[in-house]
Protein backbone atom coordinates (compact mmCIF):
# COMPACT_ATOMS: atom_id res chain seq x y z
CA UNK A 1 0.00 0.00 0.00
CA UNK A 2 1.38 3.08 -1.48
CA UNK A 3 4.75 1.72 -1.89
CA UNK A 4 5.03 -0.22 1.74
CA UNK A 5 4.27 -3.81 1.96
CA UNK A 6 1.31 -4.91 4.39
CA UNK A 7 1.49 -8.11 6.46
CA UNK A 8 -2.55 -8.11 7.81
CA UNK A 9 -1.87 -11.40 9.72
CA UNK A 10 0.92 -9.63 11.58
CA UNK A 11 -1.39 -6.85 12.04
CA UNK A 12 -3.94 -9.36 13.32
CA UNK A 13 -1.83 -11.15 15.38
CA UNK A 14 -0.71 -8.24 17.35
CA UNK A 15 -3.92 -7.06 17.97
CA UNK A 16 -5.04 -10.31 19.10
CA UNK A 17 -2.67 -10.61 21.75
CA UNK A 18 -4.18 -7.43 23.23
CA UNK A 19 -6.31 -8.54 26.10
CA UNK A 20 -9.23 -6.67 25.07
CA UNK A 21 -9.19 -8.57 21.26
CA UNK A 22 -10.70 -11.80 20.48
CA UNK A 23 -10.80 -11.61 17.31
CA UNK A 24 -9.29 -9.49 14.47
CA UNK A 25 -9.52 -9.48 10.76
CA UNK A 26 -6.99 -6.97 8.82
CA UNK A 27 -7.84 -5.75 5.21
CA UNK A 28 -7.10 -3.48 2.49
CA UNK A 29 -9.89 -1.73 1.13
CA UNK A 30 -10.61 0.47 -2.05
CA UNK A 31 -14.43 1.64 -1.63
CA UNK A 32 -13.10 4.88 -3.66
CA UNK A 33 -11.07 3.93 -6.37
CA UNK A 34 -7.55 5.06 -5.64
CA UNK A 35 -8.48 5.35 -2.27
CA UNK A 36 -6.69 2.75 -0.65
CA UNK A 37 -7.28 2.46 3.23
CA UNK A 38 -6.36 -0.23 6.03
CA UNK A 39 -8.84 -1.48 8.07
CA UNK A 40 -9.38 -3.54 11.00
CA UNK A 41 -12.21 -5.24 12.46
CA UNK A 42 -12.07 -6.58 15.85
CA UNK A 43 -14.43 -8.61 18.05
CA UNK A 44 -13.62 -6.74 21.51
CA UNK A 45 -14.54 -6.89 25.19
CA UNK A 46 -16.71 -3.14 26.16
CA UNK A 47 -15.86 -0.35 25.99
CA UNK A 48 -13.56 -0.40 23.18
CA UNK A 49 -10.93 2.36 23.14
CA UNK A 50 -9.64 2.57 19.28
CA UNK A 51 -7.06 5.50 20.21
CA UNK A 52 -5.47 3.24 22.89
CA UNK A 53 -5.23 0.04 20.60
CA UNK A 54 -4.15 2.34 18.06
CA UNK A 55 -1.51 3.12 19.93
CA UNK A 56 -0.13 -0.05 21.00
CA UNK A 57 -0.53 -0.97 17.72
CA UNK A 58 2.00 1.69 16.96
CA UNK A 59 4.69 0.67 19.24
CA UNK A 60 4.88 -3.00 18.09
CA UNK A 61 4.38 -1.71 14.28
CA UNK A 62 5.62 0.15 11.87
CA UNK A 63 3.67 3.54 11.36
CA UNK A 64 2.47 2.46 8.07
CA UNK A 65 1.13 -0.46 9.13
CA UNK A 66 -1.50 0.71 11.96
CA UNK A 67 -4.87 0.72 10.50
CA UNK A 68 -6.17 3.90 10.08
CA UNK A 69 -9.86 2.80 10.49
CA UNK A 70 -10.39 0.48 13.44
CA UNK A 71 -14.43 -1.39 13.09
CA UNK A 72 -15.53 -2.98 16.34
CA UNK A 73 -17.90 -5.87 15.83
CA UNK A 74 -20.07 -8.12 17.48
CA UNK A 75 -18.95 -11.09 15.66
CA UNK A 76 -17.61 -11.85 12.74
CA UNK A 77 -19.16 -12.62 9.59
CA UNK A 78 -18.69 -16.17 8.57
CA UNK A 79 -19.06 -17.89 5.39
CA UNK A 80 -21.04 -21.49 5.31
CA UNK A 81 -17.67 -23.46 6.00
CA UNK A 82 -16.86 -21.60 8.77
CA UNK A 83 -14.37 -18.20 7.46
CA UNK A 84 -14.27 -14.83 7.44
CA UNK A 85 -16.45 -13.29 5.21
CA UNK A 86 -14.73 -10.58 3.62
CA UNK A 87 -17.28 -9.46 1.26
CA UNK A 88 -19.62 -8.81 4.07
CA UNK A 89 -17.33 -6.77 6.11
CA UNK A 90 -18.73 -3.14 6.73
CA UNK A 91 -17.25 -0.23 5.34
CA UNK A 92 -15.62 2.20 7.76
CA UNK A 93 -18.17 4.75 8.67
CA UNK A 94 -15.30 7.73 7.67
CA UNK A 95 -18.23 9.88 5.56
CA UNK A 96 -20.73 9.89 8.13
CA UNK A 97 -22.41 13.36 8.54
CA UNK A 98 -21.16 15.60 12.05
CA UNK A 99 -23.82 14.62 14.60
CA UNK A 100 -21.88 17.46 17.15
CA UNK A 101 -20.62 21.01 16.96
CA UNK A 102 -16.63 21.19 16.49
CA UNK A 103 -14.76 21.87 19.41
CA UNK A 104 -13.06 25.12 18.82
CA UNK A 105 -9.08 25.55 19.58
CA UNK A 106 -8.29 26.49 23.60
CA UNK A 107 -4.94 27.85 22.72
CA UNK A 108 -2.68 28.50 19.96
CA UNK A 109 -1.11 25.43 19.95
CA UNK A 110 -4.46 24.15 19.23
CA UNK A 111 -5.46 26.78 16.36
CA UNK A 112 -2.32 25.71 14.44
CA UNK A 113 -3.13 22.19 14.51
CA UNK A 114 -6.90 23.04 13.35
CA UNK A 115 -5.26 24.79 10.31
CA UNK A 116 -3.01 21.80 9.35
CA UNK A 117 -5.61 19.18 9.75
CA UNK A 118 -7.82 21.00 7.45
CA UNK A 119 -5.35 22.10 4.84
CA UNK A 120 -4.35 18.35 4.45
CA UNK A 121 -7.95 17.01 4.80
CA UNK A 122 -9.27 19.17 2.71
CA UNK A 123 -11.86 20.38 5.09
CA UNK A 124 -13.70 23.67 6.06
CA UNK A 125 -14.77 22.62 9.91
CA UNK A 126 -12.87 20.02 12.21
CA UNK A 127 -12.64 20.21 15.75
CA UNK A 128 -9.75 19.49 18.41
CA UNK A 129 -11.80 16.16 19.38
CA UNK A 130 -12.59 14.86 16.15
CA UNK A 131 -9.74 11.93 15.55
CA UNK A 132 -7.82 11.92 12.55
CA UNK A 133 -8.64 8.82 10.81
CA UNK A 134 -12.31 8.96 11.41
CA UNK A 135 -12.27 12.12 9.40
CA UNK A 136 -10.67 10.82 6.28
CA UNK A 137 -7.28 10.42 7.47
CA UNK A 138 -4.89 7.81 5.65
CA UNK A 139 -1.12 6.91 6.20
CA UNK A 140 -0.21 8.91 3.12
CA UNK A 141 -2.18 12.26 4.56
CA UNK A 142 -0.36 11.51 7.93
CA UNK A 143 2.74 11.65 5.74
CA UNK A 144 1.64 15.14 4.52
CA UNK A 145 0.69 16.10 7.77
CA UNK A 146 3.78 15.30 9.50
CA UNK A 147 5.69 17.78 7.10
CA UNK A 148 2.88 20.37 7.08
CA UNK A 149 3.72 20.70 11.16
CA UNK A 150 7.49 20.43 10.65
CA UNK A 151 7.27 23.67 8.65
CA UNK A 152 4.58 25.32 11.49
CA UNK A 153 5.19 24.26 15.04
CA UNK A 154 8.37 24.69 16.79
CA UNK A 155 8.16 21.37 18.67
CA UNK A 156 9.62 18.32 17.41
CA UNK A 157 7.31 15.95 16.08
CA UNK A 158 7.72 12.17 15.60
CA UNK A 159 5.34 10.22 13.01
CA UNK A 160 3.99 7.91 15.07
CA UNK A 161 2.79 10.71 17.64
CA UNK A 162 0.15 11.44 15.19
CA UNK A 163 -0.91 7.62 15.34
CA UNK A 164 -0.62 7.93 19.18
CA UNK A 165 -2.28 10.95 19.57
CA UNK A 166 -5.13 11.13 16.30
CA UNK A 167 -6.79 13.99 17.60
CA UNK A 168 -5.65 17.60 17.91
CA UNK A 169 -7.05 18.02 21.76
CA UNK A 170 -4.51 15.13 22.51
CA UNK A 171 -1.70 15.86 20.56
CA UNK A 172 -1.90 19.64 22.27
CA UNK A 173 -1.72 18.32 25.20
CA UNK A 174 1.46 15.27 24.66
CA UNK A 175 3.55 18.49 23.04
CA UNK A 176 2.55 20.81 25.92
CA UNK A 177 1.22 19.30 28.75
CA UNK A 178 0.89 22.02 30.86
CA UNK A 179 -1.76 23.63 28.39
CA UNK A 180 -0.35 27.12 28.35
CA UNK A 181 1.08 28.72 25.20
CA UNK A 182 4.84 29.26 25.01
CA UNK A 183 6.76 31.72 22.86
CA UNK A 184 7.28 28.82 20.32
CA UNK A 185 3.22 28.38 20.12
CA UNK A 186 3.30 32.22 19.53
CA UNK A 187 5.54 32.27 16.86
CA UNK A 188 3.50 29.36 15.21
CA UNK A 189 0.28 30.97 15.68
CA UNK A 190 1.55 34.59 14.42
CA UNK A 191 3.27 32.78 11.11
CA UNK A 192 -0.49 31.07 10.73
CA UNK A 193 -2.23 34.01 10.85
CA UNK A 194 0.24 35.83 8.75
CA UNK A 195 -0.27 32.90 5.72
CA UNK A 196 -4.43 33.75 6.42
CA UNK A 197 -3.74 37.03 6.21
CA UNK A 198 -1.73 36.62 2.38
CA UNK A 199 -4.31 34.28 1.40
CA UNK A 200 -7.23 36.98 2.51
CA UNK A 201 -5.26 39.32 0.20
CA UNK A 202 -4.96 37.21 -2.64
CA UNK A 203 -8.47 36.25 -2.87
CA UNK A 204 -9.38 40.18 -2.51
CA UNK A 205 -7.21 41.14 -5.40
Amino acid sequence: MRGHRIEPGEIEAALERMATVTHATVVLREDVPGDQRLVAYVVAQEPFDADAVRRALGEELPSYMVPGHLVPLDAMPLTPNGKVDRGALPSPDSGAARTQPAVAPANALEASLVEAWQRVLGVDVIGTTDNFFDAGGHSLLVVQLHRLLGEQIAQPISLIDLYRFPTIASLAEHLSPTGTDSPALDASAERGARRREMMRRRRGG
